[in-house]
């Protein structure tokens, strides 16, 4: 259902391709062929959002959708070519992201952003950069009432803390916990990512 709306949106902007509408609608189309695996359709649109994104044009829309278009643009980019084998430009999309962030005053961009940063060195396993995301995460979580999703997604966090500290049965239930109140909720993207996390800690409880 997601695909064909975003491709019926992709229509619909058609008259003005290089519009902030079609870019997010690019964007769209780009995340639901991810979603089904589908790199190269993905990496075409993606780059496409990635290339009508305008910083001046397009700041509405980060107050309009809770986050920056070209931010978004760039980690989907970034976490299609890493299959795709084009390591070295995603890792640089993920440095060009953590700048833009920088620059740009807005907490949902900022969160977001942390997240998106600790999924991409989960996925590739740098778990030293992963835990300095989580970490901005919590403590963004300290300050700020995060939406449920991300809320989850900071408990889930602090349950992986907590099992490489080697409270392994207190990590393990918030994990726990946090995986299946995301399922209750229809959150489950980047669902292997948070899964593989949970088979660790798992494993480590034997």
């Amino acid at each position: 259902k997601a695909r064909d709306l975003a491709h019926a949106f992709l229509l619909d902007a058609g008259e003005h391709p290089e519009s902030a509408e079609a870019g997010v609608a690019h964007r769209a189309v780009g995340v639901t062929h991810w979603c089904f695996g589908e790199f190269v359709e993905a990496r075409l649109h993606l780059e496409r959002a990635l290339a009508i994104f305008d910083p001046e044009r397009d700041v509405d829309l980060t107050f309009r959708f809770g986050q920056d278009a070209g931010v978004a643009a760039m980690f989907y980019l970034a976490a299609t070519l890493w299959p795709l084998g084009e390591v070295d430009r995603a890792r640089r999309l993920i440095v060009d992201m953590e700048a833009r962030v920088r620059r740009l005053d807005h907490m949902g961009t900022y969160v977001t952003a942390s997240q998106y940063g600790a999924t991409f060195d989960a996925t590739r396993r740098d778990f030293e950069g992963f835990e300095t995301h989580a970490r901005e995460m919590a403590e963004i979580s300290k300050k700020h009432e995060l939406p449920g999703p991300l809320k989850q997604y900071v408990v889930l966090l602090e349950g992986r803390w907590e099992c490489q500290a080697g409270d392994i049965a207190a990590g393990l239930a918030k994990m726990q916990g946090a995986v299946v109140t995301l399922r209750e909720q229809g959150v489950l993207l980047f669902g292997s990512v948070i899964w593989s996390l949970l088979a660790r800690c798992e494993r480590e409880a034997g």
